[in-house]
């Protein structure tokens, strides 16, 4: 990626990355989980099950926490919102969960301690270059370390209702629209990869690509924008708008949405 546009990548995260924390209740409820593959890769590949101890950066509201936690780990989670940590702890009172609130790269990290760490579409909010060799520090040696992300919208699969939203975009948000063949993040592979290799802490980065499906009615496809950063970042009249107009092109092509999504996995080893 050209230099330029990674400074302008950084200064977005930094400002970006906390607007999740003003309402984690809509950002739970309009978020889809993520495939059930993704999880039995991790158990066949990563040790995933019962006694596993986990370090999840970035846990959000859960949506991967609790298919973990499901599966035996016992996970240490660092949240850098404050309302997102206090309900993940809501939501999975009891169980093998510990949380830390704060930036994952100022907050202390039991060194060789586990057998996994997870960033679930979290790690593009972090610096790599510092984020990845703590997250090496925190593994055991040959621990694994487990990103994926979800593309919204599979661009080798377009629908009538991605050809609504790039016209709204492109009309309503010109500053923030990316333009048609603009390759999501989650599937700039070499780039994602480039990141894990960065520190040179690691071994090879194994990938899978999962396509799959979800169904969305009118009011669920605005709850699932609004929790978009891109958009809580805009003044709330603007937002309101954009959203509107979302959710009046999801109802003229019927009550049920099929959006085909593309998650992508990322597995390394440490090495060093």
């Amino acid at each position: 990626m050209h230099e330029q546009s990674k400074k302008r990548e950084a200064a977005m995260r930094l400002q970006l990355r906390g607007t999740f924390d003003a309402d984690a209740g809509a950002y739970h409820r309009g978020r889809p989980g993520y495939p059930a593959r993704v999880y039995e890769i991790l158990s066949e590949r990563c040790g995933l099950g019962p006694g596993c101890h986990v370090l999840e950066v970035g846990p959000g509201t859960g949506q991967a926490t609790g298919e973990l936690l499901a599966r035996g780990a016992r996970i240490h989670a660092v949240e850098l919102g404050g309302q997102i940590a206090r309900q993940l702890r809501r939501a999975f009172l009891g169980k093998p969960l510990s949380i830390v609130e704060g930036d994952f790269d100022l907050v202390p990290i039991q060194p060789a301690t586990y057998d996994l760490a997870v960033a679930a579409t979290s790690l593009h909010w972090l610096d790599p270059c510092t984020a990845v060799p703590k997250i090496a520090d925190a593994l055991k040696p040959e621990g694994w370390l487990a990103a994926w992300w979800t593309a919204f919208g599979d661009p080798e699969r377009p629908t009538a209702f991605r050809a609504h939203v790039e016209r709204i975009h492109a009309r309503h948000l010109p500053e923030k629209d990316r333009g048609i063949g603009h390759l999501p993040y989650a599937l700039r592979i070499q780039d994602r990869v480039a990141d894990l290799r960065a520190a040179d802490r690691f071994g090879p980065v194994e990938v899978t690509t999962l396509r799959w499906e979800a169904v969305f009615n009118p009011a669920q496809i605005r709850q699932l924008f609004a929790t978009f950063s891109y958009l809580l970042d805009l003044p709330a009249h603007r937002r309101e708008m954009v959203l509107d107009k979302i959710a009046q092109a999801a109802e003229s092509l019927g009550e049920a949405i099929v959006e085909p999504y593309v998650t992508t996995l990322f597995l390394t080893r440490r090495t060093i």
